[in-house]
């Protein structure tokens, strides 16, 4: 039974879902390109972001719905209501584009803790980091996901570069209730909010 709990760590740590990293390449013709392979020979490998998931803040870009790349900076998962048995999940997550950043928090899954909407009523709902305000301009949009409005989400990126903890009030569609996270402290936001700009920087 031990060595068996020891292969199964071990295939974990070694798992490509275990670590996200993601390579700035400049390349030899002067384009600056994101990838989560190791950037070619001839290319200048400018900054590395590597962190386990789930620990976290990573950067990660992708392409919208349009087709157009967006680039992101997003939390490990944060759990509602009990640390040992949270109602819900969810992750905040920061888009970057050339007009700003713009904040709002996804509803997500994980095993033994179902996917949970929110509720439409936001009365109460809202983030507050250490010493900061409560941020409470929120809205639900029309893909389920809680979101700020332009200067809160400002106002929040400027106070996750602390790394102070944060807990988020959300309302679930199931209980109406509200329900607080656990509060605890993210590393790492400095470092993927610069990949995540030098994403928009870079991208026509």
């Amino acid at each position: 039974m031990k060595n068996r709990a020891l292969i199964a760590c071990l295939l974990l740590a070694t798992s490509p879902l275990a670590y996200a990293t993601t390579y700035k390449c400049k390349m030899a013709d002067g384009r600056t390109v994101f990838q989560d392979i190791p950037c070619a020979p001839d290319a200048k490998t400018e900054n590395v972001r590597g962190g386990q998931q789930g620990s976290a803040w990573v950067f990660e870009k992708r392409n919208d719905s349009e087709g157009k790349p967006a680039c992101f900076v997003q939390s490990p998962s944060i759990g509602f209501g009990s640390r040992y048995r949270p109602i819900a999940v969810a992750r905040l997550r920061v888009e970057y584009t050339k007009d700003g950043a713009i904040a709002e928090l996804v509803s997500a899954a994980e095993p033994g803790t179902p996917s949970m909407p929110f509720s439409a009523n936001t009365n109460g709902v809202g983030i507050n980091i250490k010493g900061q305000a409560f941020l409470s301009d929120v809205r639900l949009s029309p893909n389920g996901t809680l979101r700020f409005g332009a200067k809160d989400s400002a106002k929040l990126v400027t106070q996750l570069q602390t790394d102070e903890p944060f807990v988020i009030r959300a309302r679930h569609i199931k209980s109406e209730a509200l329900f607080d996270s656990m509060g605890d402290r993210i590393d790492g936001f400095v470092a993927a909010q610069q990949l995540a700009q030098d994403c928009v920087a870079t991208t026509r």
